[in-house]
C-alpha cells in the first residue's frame, strides 16, 4: 500500500479515502443525534450514555477514526499547506452531497 500511496493516483485515492470517511461520519452522527433527539430534552448524562450507544454514533466514531488514519498516512506523504485546504474543500462537497440523500 505504501507504494500505492508514492503515486499520484495513490494519493489522491488516499484523500478521497479519507474525506469518503469524515462525510460518512458527519451523515451518521446527524441521523444518531435525531434519533436520540435535541440536546437539553433529557438531563446531560441520560443524553450521552443514549449519544455513545446509538449504532449511528457508533458508526460515526468509527468512521472518524477510520478517516483519520487514511489522514495521517496521507500527512506523511503531502504537505499539510496543500493537504489541508483540499481536504477541506472535498469534505464540503461530499457532506453536502451526503446530507441532500
Amino acid at each position: 500500500m505504501a507504494e500505492f500511496l508514492s503515486t499520484s493516483l495513490g494519493q489522491w485515492t488516499g484523500i478521497f479515502i479519507s474525506v469518503l470517511a469524515g462525510a460518512v461520519a458527519q451523515t451518521m452522527m446527524k441521523i444518531g443525534t435525531e434519533r436520540v433527539g435535541r440536546f437539553g430534552e433529557t438531563p446531560v448524562m441520560e443524553y450521552l450514555i443514549r449519544l455513545l450507544t446509538n449504532p449511528f454514533v457508533i458508526m460515526a466514531i468509527l468512521a472518524y477514526g477510520f478517516g483519520v488514519i487514511f489522514y495521517m498516512f496521507m500527512l506523511s506523504r503531502l504537505d499539510l499547506s496543500y493537504l489541508y485546504p483540499v481536504m477541506t474543500a472535498l469534505g464540503l462537497v461530499l457532506a453536502t452531497l451526503a446530507s441532500s440523500f
